[in-house]
């Protein structure tokens, strides 16, 4: 019979000695960065005006957050661009708040938020797996939400260029 490791005994066992240890969450930390992403449409806006190509504005935007928050996928933050695109979304789309008031419909807004915020949650998401492989995929992360973005504005009605 095949005498058991004390690692193969410890997992019969059950003990986690040799799980790796879960930290939690910098609370501090995430809540400034997401209010960084709430922050963020706002500041692209101008840039918008400069270079009207949205898509391409806002995806340099997200990339340019994540490395200046310093953002990689080391100790299981994985999450956090999902979770900062979403916060860019709403932010974003409630940005169209005034005029949806102004025009007596809010089913524009309606859209932007079923429907925006779930796209920049996954280009940013995109982004973010760009950056997490050491830097090896940023460019494929960038240009595939630039693609996903752009697409998705055709496919919205929006045209080519919004």
């Amino acid at each position: 019979m095949h005498e058991l490791s004390v690692k193969e005994k410890s997992c019969v066992i059950g003990y986690t000695v040799y799980m790796p240890a879960r930290r939690t969450p910098n609370i501090p930390q995430v809540i400034s960065q997401t209010l960084f992403a709430v922050m963020l449409p706002v500041f692209a806006v101008p840039f918008e005006f400069i270079i009207p190509v949205p898509w391409f504005v806002e995806e340099f935007a997200k990339y340019g957050m994540l490395r200046v928050i310093g953002w990689t996928n080391t100790e299981g933050k994985a999450y956090r661009p999902l979770l900062f695109g979403a916060v860019f979304g709403l932010s974003e789309s409630l940005l169209f708040l005034p005029s949806a008031i102004q025009f007596g419909s809010l089913e524009p807004l309606l859209f932007r938020l079923f429907l925006t915020v779930p796209m920049h949650a996954v280009t940013m998401g995109a982004v973010g797996l760009g950056i997490a492989n050491k830097g090896k995929w940023v460019f494929v992360g960038l240009v595939g939400a630039m693609l996903i973005h752009f697409l998705f504005n055709v496919v919205a009605g929006q045209g080519v260029w919004q």
